[in-house]
């Protein structure tokens, strides 16, 4: 974990506050050049400075991203941002993996024409509801080329696949978009099925969701209880506040008990639905800042993000090391060559370069208009609702 101030200390001319939380939601782009660079919270002067103590780092395709959430989900890199911590500390249990299947890369193929994912070109919309449209993929390699056509069922098996082997892991990136991708019924398809899969293995979700709130609270509503994952976040949140009150109105019904003869009456559950703020993304929407934000931090709904794609970088380290073969004892290795053998390893020495941060603090700043206690005071309840949503399995890395 990355040690930082928690709160409000001030930098040398008393000026700048520290806040370290959760990046709710964020994606992995793989640097082969392994360049370092300055990260975008040191770069100028921010009255809040806010750094990343624990990720959700979310997949959108098995060809696109699932192999970097792996490396990183299983040999924690060091954290690469100077402005954060001047040490190379490790990230280690710092890292929520996701996995899933994003919108516009569901497989799709009309009547008589070659299908494959569809991608974006890279416009970005302006209109309300659709600020992030281009950003959860754009930057991430993401291209028809290096996209295997797969078929519904079995993307869904390597998800199932993924999620076994790492019981830390959510679900996510999934979802609906109108703008990119194939047409809505098909996506829902394949939305519904990994929403079905996340609550079979107890996940939490993370859904992308654009111009498509419609059909996404017709699709929650009629979810059946046992298919209703654990935990919903709509990450970067554009809709309205119409539609987060029908929302956390959605109960669902379990199944009827059977007791000593006699059935009791299922219980009514409330929707665990939560929203993802980001500030190139909600901060975009009209009204956001004034009436949607203070409704869902009132209710303890909202989660922080950046949505950046954060550099994953490797770099190959030759270094001669001792490896004890199998059934051995790790003992130091005789003249007569007992004990450990020789190998010549290259080790990989893996780095993360966290952006997003200056991002953050201009999200902070806008949403507490500047006022300290209440930046805290949204930080410390954005982190409880981090807890509640992740801490499935009973494990909350990190913390």
């Amino acid at each position: 974990m990355i040690h930082l101030p928690t709160s409000t200390t001030p930098t040398g001319d008393g000026t700048t506050s520290w806040f370290t939380l959760t990046d709710s939601h964020c994606h992995l782009k793989l640097d082969i050049n392994t360049r370092r660079s300055t990260s975008p919270a040191s770069s100028g002067h921010v009255p809040f400075v806010c750094g990343i103590k624990r990720a959700v780092i979310c997949g959108t395709h098995p060809d696109i991203d699932w192999g970097l959430i792996e490396d990183v989900a299983t040999s924690p890199p060091t954290l690469d941002v100077q402005s954060v911590s001047e040490s190379e500390e490790s990230w280690s249990g710092a890292i929520i993996p996701g996995f899933g299947i994003h919108p516009w890369f569901v497989p799709y193929a009309e009547e008589g024409k070659e299908g494959t994912a569809c991608v974006t070109n890279g416009k970005e919309e302006r209109e309300e509801g659709s600020t992030s449209a281009c950003r959860c993929c754009c930057h991430a390699n993401a291209t028809s080329t290096n996209v295997v056509r797969r078929s519904p069922r079995e993307l869904l098996d390597l998800l199932e696949r993924a999620l076994e082997r790492f019981p830390q892991a959510i679900v996510g990136e999934i979802g609906l978009d109108k703008l990119r991708g194939p047409p809505e019924p098909v996506q829902l398809e394949l939305f519904l099925g990994q929403m079905k899969l996340a609550a079979r293995y107890g996940r939490p979700v993370s859904v992308h969701c654009v111009r498509s709130f419609g059909t996404m609270l017709s699709a929650l509503q009629q979810l059946a209880f046992e298919d209703t994952p654990p935990s919903i976040v709509l990450h970067g949140f554009t809709g309205s506040l119409d539609f987060v009150r029908s929302a956390i109105k959605i109960q669902k019904r379990g199944p009827f008990v059977i007791g000593t003869g006699s059935r009791s009456k299922p219980k009514a559950r409330p929707l665990r639905i939560f929203f993802g703020v980001g500030a190139a993304t909600s901060f975009r929407v009209k009204g956001f800042v004034d009436k949607v934000l203070p409704f869902l931090l009132k209710e303890g709904r909202a989660l922080l993000e950046t949505d950046a794609h954060h550099i994953f970088a490797r770099s190959n380290d030759t270094t001669p090391t001792f490896v004890p073969s199998p059934g051995r004892s790790p003992r130091v290795p005789s003249a007569s060559g007992g004990g450990v053998e020789r190998h010549e390893q290259r080790r990989c020495v893996q780095r993360l370069e966290v952006l997003g941060c200056e991002q953050l603090g201009q999200l902070l700043w806008l949403a507490s208009d500047g006022d300290i206690r209440v930046a805290r005071d949204i930080v410390e309840g954005c982190e409880r609702t981090c807890k509640d949503v992740f801490s499935f399995a009973g494990v909350l890395p990190g913390v």
